[in-house]
């Protein structure tokens, strides 16, 4: 079976009343950003990068070095299976900046409306989770 280590974060704006989630068009998905470790990386490290270049915001702050959830599957790709593992932390925006590269479409939405539009439980889990950790 092939192993997948991602990370990812759950994104707030300056005020942290809002969630970023990106757009996967092909998929028609909102979705936290996340993406895969390489190979000796640091989990934090990764979910800093692929928070930047998915949503084009460059001026993070960590809310919370260690994850605020692990979540696991399995899924099937060409014909193959594999068991994936992403890591989620908690960062906001120090700024409203953001650069034009970004690899993804998105949009800010109200945290009730994140957790409504993300497609997968273990996002809305997530979601739930770090709305917790900043109360």
């Amino acid at each position: 079976m092939n192993q997948h280590l991602s990370a990812g974060a759950v994104l707030f704006n300056k005020t942290k009343d809002k969630v970023f989630l990106i757009y996967k068009k092909e998929r028609n998905e909102w979705l936290l950003p996340k993406g895969h470790k390489e190979e000796n990386g640091k989990l934090i490290d990764t979910a800093i990068r692929e928070v930047k270049e998915e949503t084009g915001y460059q001026n993070l702050e960590i809310i919370n070095s260690k994850p605020i959830n692990i979540i696991e599957f399995d899924f099937e790709l060409k014909k193959e299976p594999n068991h994936k593992i992403v890591y989620y932390f908690c960062f906001k925006l120090k700024d409203n900046k953001r650069s034009d590269n970004s690899e993804e479409g998105g949009n800010c939405f109200s945290t009730q409306e994140a957790i409504k539009k993300v497609k997968y439980d273990n996002e809305k889990e997530t979601i739930k989770k770090a709305v917790d950790l900043l109360n």
